[in-house]
């Protein structure tokens, strides 16, 4: 037996990272980040090959508007690029979550990221116009409450707003048993998919096993309820089914829906 040592095989060169699986890598870590974003896509060991791939895949996103970064601090947070319905919602969501803690526009400001910063005062007048906030003031500062948390404890000494149509307003009655949870569920998978929490309803109903009449219902009667936050979305952007499926309360549609859990 010869005692010739064994030719060492040569090694494999590492696959090549594509700019088509970088930005996958960067989409899939900012829905598991949700609304904190995220300010790391790559291990501190990966090979100078990805970290370009994840970079320059940051850049088209960016560029392409499809995500926003804050600048704030020396490393950039990235979140998707928030929206006008988007904020509106995560300043409910905040508000609601601090309840019953007073928050300020301060507070707000502090816990909202760079890129949500733009659309801060037009999403606390609408939110208070919808009467989903409440605006007090102790002395020169201005106070937000969580209209549906109060609704929630104080019961029929908290009525909702005359400009909230009744339940059955313009929808036809109950064909079929509402299941909340598979509403619920199918909810959070969307959400988990596109990364935003306010889903579109035309979406929901396609996912639920549901006539859309029934669905807009229950959904209404969420709505008055505090369980679910119902925002505009975009009128002139949505297609026909989106429109269809809009949910009409007060006069006012509304394309997109929230259900906190």
């Amino acid at each position: 037996m010869s005692d010739e040592p064994k030719p060492k095989r040569a090694k494999k060169p590492a696959a090549e990272f594509t700019p088509e699986q970088a930005r996958d890598a960067v989409l899939a870590k900012l829905r598991a980040a949700g609304a904190k974003g995220a300010g790391s896509f790559v291990a501190s060991g990966a090979a100078p090959a990805k970290r370009a791939a994840i970079e320059q895949a940051l850049a088209v996103l960016e560029n392409e508007g499809a995500i926003a970064a804050d600048r704030r601090k020396a490393k950039p947070k990235y979140i998707f690029a928030p929206t006008p319905d988007s904020v509106r919602a995560r300043i409910d969501g905040l508000i609601e979550a601090k309840h019953p803690q007073l928050l300020s526009v301060a507070n707000l400001t502090g816990s909202l990221l760079q890129p949500e910063l733009e659309y801060l005062r037009s999403a606390v007048d609408g939110l208070a116009g919808e009467r989903r906030l409440i605006r007090l003031r102790r002395g020169k500062t201005e106070l937000l409450a969580h209209a549906a948390s109060l609704r929630r404890e104080l019961g029929d000494a908290f009525d909702a707003p005359e400009s909230v149509a009744p339940i059955s307003a313009g929808l036809p009655p109950v064909a079929v048993e509402v299941q909340p949870e598979a509403i619920r569920e199918a909810y959070r998978t969307i959400a988990s998919h596109t990364g935003l929490p306010a889903v579109r309803i035309s979406a929901l109903h396609r996912a639920v096993d549901l006539p859309l009449g029934d669905l807009q219902r229950w959904l209404v009667n969420e709505y008055q309820q505090g369980r679910a936050v119902l925002s505009f979305g975009d009128w002139s952007l949505a297609d026909e089914a989106t429109r269809a499926a809009a949910v009409e309360v007060g006069g006012e549609r509304y394309l997109l829906v929230r259900l906190p859990p």
